[in-house]
């Protein structure tokens, strides 16, 4: 459902209950209950092609990656809010110190009929810690450190050089079967026949594949529930256009992915239903250079932020398909503590707490000065037709209140390198990327990740700096929760930066398809993490 009419459709929906209440009253007599049942196979469409069906090395190809989140499970999975609940592990604890974590494995099989064990959870994490490791090196950069040990066939412990709390995130790893891996290790991995022909624990097992279409179908040895649907077929096409039109020949029923621009045909085709999600890993920011002359004063930060009407860039930058940002914990969290007011548009008192910064305009409508400088600077942006459309619209509003941002686009890898890694601007749009469901965001606001990490904004505030470390220290859930709900409104005081938006992530299904829902979106593949509960099919029920 496109976010600008989701609001006209709540009104219908309320004015439907009415009616339906109203019959109620009136004497109609209920029906029995439909219920799901199993039944029937969903066909999508995939912009691309699968080449690996191996965990280790699908983070780069979604192709791959949907087919992985299917066939494979972790010792943990996340759920809607980003913490934990069990999966191949159905127990796990920590350490007094906060060091030792002890993960117990469920009695599981593979879809080859055997055991789950200790030597798998050591073979997958040894091939990430190989210096050969051919996978994502951000992935082995996250486990380099970390020992794994085996206690028993069902018991491992993960031994960590210091305390860090969102540690168990990483246990959603999907793990690989040693009794069929384990003579294969390094670039070896890349040929092996597994990744074409993949043994996994997940709800679904590959019956055939090639480069234009994989078939799933029920994994018989799932440890959990069989799933209501026989079967998933994928379909891959080389661009978007190709697979809209096999959508519209209804050679596939569904399609993930959808451009902004198609979102509102997509959604007033009946035979569809349009899911859409806030994609809570993609926050759109403009990083100011807190160090930076013009942005070193908070007030002027938060008049800023003030200034900018995030409904309007996000209609620029996103035809209209974003979700407000509303601080630097995202909504669906179990950390996000609301900041209410926080995240306004109001250019009026705007330009009072620039007036009370010494940023005066005279006369009216001119560009502030202070002590003889002009409130000017380059907003940076990639040179992407989206991208300069949103820089554009935050130049035209900030204008209003007679700040000039002068738009200067660059490739990304310039403006990482000549700009945001040494610190040589003052204002840029830029995207805080955090596929993790944990909160934790010290990378990008804690003052020691200035001159080694990501925070780019060059904020330094020793009480920020203390909440973010305590928090990522302590394993208790409540003492976090805190120690976020302090920092969040502490950022909403300071605004090192102006956070944005959100990108929406749309999904048409067939409407005959039920059960569907998004939640926690960290990739394209979490779309699927409610698959068990996908039906076409109902019976009677009590």
């Amino acid at each position: 459902m496109p976010f600008g009419v989701r609001r006209q459709l709540i009104i219908a929906g309320l004015t439907l209950l009415v009616v339906a209440g109203i019959l109620r009253l009136t004497g109609t007599r209920a029906t029995a209950q439909e219920v799901p049942a199993a039944g029937g196979v969903y066909i999508e469409g995939i912009v691309g092609h699968p080449s690996h069906f191996n965990p280790l090395l699908s983070d780069f190809n979604q192709a791959d990656d949907d087919v992985v989140s299917l066939v494979f499970s972790g010792l943990t999975r996340l759920t809607k809010d980003g913490s934990l609940a069990p999966d191949l592990a159905q127990s796990w604890s920590v350490s007094p110190d906060g060091k030792v974590y002890t993960f117990v494995l469920r009695s599981a099989t593979w879809s080859d009929g055997q055991p789950v064990t200790a030597d798998d959870v050591l073979y997958t994490v040894g091939q990430i810690q190989s210096p050969s490791f051919p996978g994502n090196p951000e992935l082995a950069r996250l486990w380099k450190s970390i020992k794994v040990a085996k206690v028993d066939a069902h018991t491992v412990t993960f031994t960590l050089a210091q305390p860090y709390a969102p540690f168990p995130q990483y246990t959603t790893l999907r793990l690989l079967p040693a009794h069929l891996l384990g003579g294969v290790s390094g670039r070896a991995l890349i040929t092996s026949p597994f990744n074409v022909q993949p043994i996994g624990t997940g709800p679904f097992v590959v019956q055939s594949a090639d480069l234009h279409q994989v078939v799933l179908v029920p994994n018989p040895h799932y440890v959990g529930r069989r799933p209501y649907l026989d079967g998933i077929t994928f379909k891959y096409y080389d661009n978007f256009q190709a697979a809209l039109d096999a959508l519209k020949r209804g050679d596939i029923q569904g399609l993930g992915n959808i451009p902004p621009d198609h979102v509102l045909g997509l959604a007033s085709d009946p035979r569809l239903t349009l899911l859409q999600q806030p994609e809570d890993a993609q926050l759109n920011a403009l990083m100011l250079n807190t160090q930076s002359p013009l942005f070193s004063d908070a007030t002027v930060r938060r008049a800023l932020d003030l200034a900018i009407d995030r409904t309007k860039v996000i209609q620029a930058g996103a035809k209209g398909e974003g979700a407000p940002a509303l601080g630097p914990i995202p909504p669906d969290s179990w950390a996000y503590a609301a900041q209410p007011g926080a995240y306004s548009y109001d250019a009026t008192q705007a330009a009072q707490l620039l007036d009370s910064a010494g940023w005066t305009a005279s006369p009216a409508g001119a560009i502030r000065q202070k002590g003889g400088r002009a409130f000017r600077f380059v907003l940076l942006a990639v040179d992407q037709p989206d991208r300069l459309a949103e820089a554009e619209e935050i130049s035209h509003e900030l204008r209003q209140v007679g700040v000039e941002a002068d738009v200067q686009t660059a490739n990304w890898n310039t403006i990482v390198s000549d700009f945001l890694a040494p610190h040589h601007f003052d204002a840029a749009l830029t995207q805080v990327y955090s596929p993790s469901g944990d909160p934790d965001p010290y990378s990008f606001w804690d003052s020691s990740q200035i001159s080694t990490g990501l925070n780019v904004a060059n904020w330094s505030n020793p009480t920020a700096d203390k909440l973010l470390e305590d928090a990522r220290q302590t394993s208790d859930l409540a003492t976090r929760r805190a120690d976020y709900a302090r920092f969040q409104s502490l950022f909403a005081q300071e605004k090192p930066s102006i956070l944005l938006y959100y990108p929406v992530y749309a999904y048409a299904i067939p409407s005959s398809l039920k059960g569907v829902s998004l939640s926690l979106l960290l990739q394209p593949s979490d779309r699927f993490s409610t698959v068990g509960d996908w039906y076409f099919r109902t019976k009677s029920g009590p």
